[in-house]
């Protein structure tokens, strides 16, 4: 979806690859969902989405444009940044930012924060 379009996104995907990926590339972990207000038979009406996203690059400067720019592009969605940390893998010389975003969505497909 929205990371695979990036510009200079080498990859995008929901697992980590199994072939040797050059970065940067972006990890998106399947969402957390929490009902949030649910209808009298228990269908989903809203929800809650968590989403855990790694942007792996060659440069700590690379690691925060890709996110940045990853930020944007969710905003319109009313996905939201709500957490990072930045992480060294010393066995690849890879710098990676594991980031939260989160956001609600209601069974149209409609979001809102």
């Amino acid at each position: 979806g929205i990371a695979n379009r990036m510009p200079g996104i080498n990859w995008a995907g929901r697992t980590y690859p199994q072939a040797k990926i050059k970065p940067p590339y972006i990890v998106v972990a399947p969402p957390y969902t929490v009902p949030d207000l649910t209808d009298a038979d228990g269908s989903v009406i809203r929800a809650h989405l968590t989403y855990s996203i790694d942007v792996l690059a060659t440069s700590s400067s690379e690691v925060d444009h890709y996110l940045s720019g990853l930020a944007d592009r969710l905003a319109r969605y009313n996905m939201h940044l709500t957490g990072q940390s930045d992480l060294f893998e010393s066995s690849n010389n890879t710098y990676r930012i594991s980031a939260t975003f989160d956001g609600m969505v209601d069974r149209r497909g409609h979001t809102f924060r």
